[in-house]
């Protein structure tokens, strides 16, 4: 009877080493798919601009496309802890964990545009600037 008695705490500790150990690999493993799909935002981000960019850029001069919630073309969404996105020229730039510095041909302006919700709202106009084919990009204005 002693023997059972003597075991039985051994089971307890051992149990409750296997819930920790559950827990934290559980918390690890929670927080890497976080991780994943914020950078995956952005991927998706960087697709979707550069698609956009190219799309005026082989419209007619003067074309506008407005990406907004009010709009056809919906905001791009980025990750959440971008809280704007600045344009010198061709290279697109932020401050996160999860966002890389790119470039994009033909995309010409210098502005930084505040995230609101986690969605970049802008104007991208068809325009020619010095005998070339430009895609400026600005803030949408109320």
């Amino acid at each position: 009877m002693k023997r059972g008695l003597l075991a039985q705490p051994f089971y307890y500790i051992f149990a409750i080493i296997v819930l920790a150990l559950i827990l934290f690999f559980g918390y690890n493993v929670i927080n890497n798919l976080t991780n994943l799909n914020e950078q995956g935002k952005f991927v998706i981000f960087k697709t979707d601009f550069t698609k956009a960019v190219n799309d005026v850029y082989y419209k007619n001069p003067g074309s506008i496309i407005q990406y907004s919630r009010n709009s056809q073309n919906k905001p791009l969404l980025l990750p959440k802890d971008v809280n704007k996105v600045c344009f010198e020229n061709s290279k697109v730039t932020a401050i996160s964990k999860y966002f890389n510095e790119f470039n994009i041909d033909n995309l010409v302006g210098i502005k930084c545009i505040k995230i609101i919700n986690n969605e970049l709202s802008f104007v991208l106009e068809n325009k020619i600037i010095n005998n070339e084919i430009k895609v400026e990009i600005n803030e949408i204005t109320s």
